[in-house]
């Protein structure tokens, strides 16, 4: 699926925060979003998450799972738990290399909206992206 330009909804209207502490990750999801034409900041650990959230509007996260100084769990369990609204209701996907289902469904109980699977796959992303962004 493609998210197709219309004066209501495109990709290049959307800024996205990507936390992930690997550096080939990034490097690829760097070259993903690119193709995309959306903005987008990265960062390589939970904290610094809340720390961007908390300085500036987001339209969804793309967070691995497991990095230092707080995982993607305890970081979506913050965000909607304790940030103020709309902050607690961003879309997260899960960047992730675990696809058991018991854990996917341990994950989703923090309040993550979807899951990708490594390495990103650029269709896999879209689809996710497009499925949990509203047209405006």
């Amino acid at each position: 699926m493609k998210i197709e330009p219309s004066a209501n909804n495109t990709m290049e209207k959307l800024h996205i925060l990507v936390a992930d502490d690997d550096k080939m990750s990034q490097t690829l999801a760097k070259i993903l979003l690119k193709k995309t034409g959306c903005t987008f900041q990265m960062v390589d650990n939970g904290a610094a998450v809340i720390e961007a959230l908390e300085q500036q509007h987001f339209d969804l996260i793309l967070m691995d799972i497991e990095m230092p100084v707080m995982d993607g769990y305890e970081t979506t369990l913050k965000i909607r738990r304790t940030l103020p609204a709309p902050i607690n209701t961003i879309p997260i996907i899960a960047i992730t290399a675990d696809n058991n289902p018991e854990h996917i469904a341990h994950y989703a109980t923090a309040g993550i909206n979807a899951f990708i699977t490594k390495p990103l796959v650029y269709d896999d992303l879209i689809t996710q992206i497009g499925v949990l962004i509203k047209p405006r």
